[in-house]
């Protein structure tokens, strides 16, 4: 996948976060999205993965079992995906995406309830755009990107008063 490889294990790292699942897993994942998101803060054109991740080998019944259910929702996206405003899927913006994909899986890190699928949507639109070209998607990735850091805000500062209240 080259430099693209990128926006598909950000994706395969979001998707995971976007169903509600065992509180936890959103912190394992928003690091595994953090490693990715440092690669393209620092420009680099081939994705890095530490030995022991690059030399799991997934055995070809479990990759076709995932890519039998992906097939349906792959064929609608293929719809809608396409390149374009590519200039939004290059440097220097890929490594603004980067930035925002970094602060969203720290995000995701963090045991924010109801905090973590919004930002995780966000990463998905991201990769999307990266894995396609597509700047339209890159674009809602920012959409939702700014949405889910005003949900998170708004989570944090209801909480903080909440605690404010119950211990003063």
């Amino acid at each position: 996948l080259g430099s693209r490889s990128f926006g598909a294990i950000i994706l395969l790292m979001a998707l995971p976060n976007v169903i509600p699942q065992i509180p936890g897993v959103s912190t394992i994942f928003g690091l595994l999205i953090m490693l990715p998101a440092i690669q393209l803060v620092l420009g680099l054109r081939r994705m890095w993965l530490p030995s022991y991740l690059a030399n799991i080998m997934l055995s070809s019944s479990k990759v076709a079992a995932v890519v039998t259910l992906a097939i349906p929702w792959v064929a609608k996206f293929e719809k809608l995906i396409k390149p374009r405003l590519t200039f939004l899927t290059y440097p220097p913006m890929e490594n603004i995406v980067g930035a925002l994909v970094l602060l969203l899986g720290f995000i995701l890190f963090l045991p924010i309830p109801g905090g973590n699928w919004l930002p995780a949507i966000a990463c998905c639109f991201f990769a999307l755009g990266m894995l396609e070209r597509d700047g339209f998607f890159t674009l809602v990735g920012f959409a939702a990107a700014a949405g889910s850091l005003l949900l998170v805000g708004a989570i944090v500062v209801g909480a903080w008063h909440l605690i404010d209240e119950f211990f003063y």
